[in-house]
Formats: C-alpha cells, sequence, structure tokens
C-alpha cells in the first residue's frame, strides 16, 4: 500500500538580535543540519517547508524557504504553517536572549571600560509549538558542553517532544557546518541511538526514518496518546 506523503516543517541557522543596527547577539549555525534534512524530506517524496535564519549554506532549489532574522520572528513563521504540517524539525540554534532595547544609532565607544547590556529571555519556540498539537510530530536538538544525554532527557519531558538530537561542543568538537559529528537521537521510550562521527546526511536520514514510522502509526491510533 502507498504511505501517505507528510509535510514536515524545518528550522534552520542562526537567529540574530540586534542591539543597535550594526551589532547584534548570534551563534555560529550555518544551517548545515537543517537543510541536510530538508534533501532527506524531499528524496523521500515528501513536502518541505524551511523557515531559516541567516544561513551560510544554501537550501535546494525548489523548497518553499521563508526567510527571518529574530527568534520571535522565526516562532510566527512557524506558527504560520504549523496547522499545515505533520511534524516540525527544529534544528535551527535560537538565541535564547534578546536585548532589552535595541538603540536606533550605533553605539558609540566610551571611556569608560564596562558597558552593560540587559537582555530579555525569547520564547521557547518548541514549548510553543507543543500546545494544542494534536497528532503532529516534535523533534527538537540539544547542544550541550557536558551531561548531553541527561539534559536532552530533561527536554524530552519538560518541551513534551517526541524526539531530541543530543550532540556535544568543546575545545576539539564542533556540531557546526559540514562537518561529521557524534549524535544520539532520544526518544519518549527511552531509546537512544548513537552516531558516531556521522555525516549530516546520516543523522539527518535516521531522524527522518523516526519521524516517518510516528506520523504513521500515530494517523492509524488516531492521534497522541
Amino acid at each position: 500500500m502507498k504511505r501517505r506523503l507528510l509535510r514536515i516543517l524545518v528550522s534552520a541557522g542562526p537567529t540574530r538580535e540586534y542591539w543597535d543596527p550594526v551589532r547584534f547577539l548570534s551563534n555560529e549555525s550555518t544551517g548545515a543540519m537543517g537543510v541536510a534534512c530538508v534533501k532527506e524530506i524531499t528524496r523521500r517524496g515528501h513536502r518541505a517547508t524551511l523557515v531559516n535564519g541567516p544561513m551560510t549554506v544554501r537550501p535546494p532549489a525548489g523548497i518553499r524557504t521563508v526567510p527571518v532574522i529574530t527568534t520571535q520572528q522565526m516562532l510566527k513563521e512557524l506558527r504560520r504553517y504549523w496547522d499545515r504540517s505533520d511534524a516540525l524539525i527544529m534544528t535551527a540554534a535560537v538565541s535564547d536572549f534578546r536585548p532589552a532595547q535595541r538603540m536606533r544609532s550605533k553605539i558609540q565607544r566610551r571611556a569608560k571600560e564596562r558597558v552593560v547590556l540587559p537582555l530579555l529571555r525569547n520564547p521557547d519556540i518548541l514549548k510553543k509549538m507543543a500546545r494544542g498539537r494534536g497528532d503532529r510530530c516534535l523533534a527538537g536538538f540539544s547542544l550541550e558542553t557536558v551531561k548531553g544525554i541527561a539534559r536532552g532527557q530533561e527536554k524530552l519531558r519538560e518541551k513534551k517532544l517526541d524526539l531530541v538530537v543530543c550532540n556535544w561542543i568543546g575545545k576539539d568538537r564542533t556540531p557546526f557546518g559540514e562537518k561529521r559529528t557524534t549524535a544520539a537521537i532520544l526518544d519518549r521510550q527511552g531509546t537512544v541511538q548513537w552516531l558516531k562521527e556521522a555525516s549530516k546526511t546520516k543523522v539527518a536520514a535516521a531522524l527522518v526514518d523516526k519521524i516517518e514510522q510516528m506520523c504513521y502509526q500515530r494517523k492509524q491510533k488516531g492521534g497522541v496518546q
């Protein structure tokens, strides 16, 4: 029997939070993981929508792309497409905080050595997307320096996710860019699937495998338990 094609929403890249017209808070995300997921989704014949911050990796041609800058903009656009989607893969490395005030003109260097930058907490996109989700699947990423598995398990519970992909950053290890990475995919049942020194393509394939399985099972059962 032919399987139903899925509509999968993917976020990718960093977000930027400007505190004056030329300076911003951000991170080193390139968008490579999100693009790898989009390629795997479309290779299987599913439909992908990509909501992305300022990436350095080019998305494949023919994909619906929705460019954003800030975390709040990303949340707005993800919500816009959420009702028409079966799953969300949140690979984007969003800024958790934003400046309390964005200055209209460039802040000039002053004689004093210290400048205080008050910050506000940005919305937790995955927590908000989990509300009223119905039978849709949610997958997030957890980048940590230590205790990656434990933190990933916390995110599964706290954010009511179906899957979390854990990876690590350290002095001699970074998951950013198109390099190979060591990752672990966690699910609600306590399963841990290790992918050691794997390409982003391989991680994406393993993740989409699990999402396909969950989406089809839930459609048969009629919803999330």
